[in-house]
């Protein structure tokens, strides 16, 4: 059985030997919490681990993504279009690969061959136009300008066409 727990201190090595111990410092010495066995944390240690939103942050800071980027629509930060994955909070962008794009070749050959009844205005989402150049189609008016529209949008970028006839 243990008994009572003694109310001396433990005997200081310095009082036994007559030598100050190696915790004890001369007048004017600071003790330094940090000793040799424990390892130093440091400013530039933490650089890396934040290297990835403060680049983040310059892009947002210098007017916005780059021509082959967006904005994470969860977090806001800015990635890649063609990430499958946010790589700040793990969200898998909604805006790769969106329904409403419409292919410019088939638009073009569309309204090549069948602009005289507005076919291209159909599967550009324009039905009201599509209607327009079925009410007219006789005249053969609708088949010219088809005709110039699918050249124009043959000869366009993906991009500006998406951008100018896509809703």
């Amino acid at each position: 059985m243990a008994g009572p727990p003694d109310d001396d201190p433990i005997p200081d090595e310095s009082t036994e030997s007559g030598e100050p111990s190696e915790s004890e410092n001369e007048p004017g010495e600071q003790d330094d919490p940090v000793t040799d066995d424990e390892p130093s944390i440091e400013a530039e240690d933490f650089e890396d681990t934040s290297a990835a939103s403060s680049a983040t942050a310059e892009k947002a800071t210098q007017g916005g993504p780059g021509p082959d980027e967006q904005y994470c629509p969860s977090c806001g930060s800015i990635i890649k279009k063609q990430a499958e994955i946010c790589p700040e909070c793990g969200v898998r962008p909604t805006g790769t690969g969106s329904s409403n794009e419409k292919d410019r070749i088939a638009a073009g050959i569309f309204a090549l061959l069948l602009g005289g009844i507005g076919v291209h205005k159909f599967y550009l989402g324009q039905t009201k136009m599509g209607i327009l150049y079925l009410c007219f189609f006789w005249t053969g008016i609708p088949a010219i300008v088809g005709f110039i529209e699918g050249i124009i949008y043959l000869t366009k970028s993906d991009e500006e066409f998406q951008r100018r006839y896509v809703p």
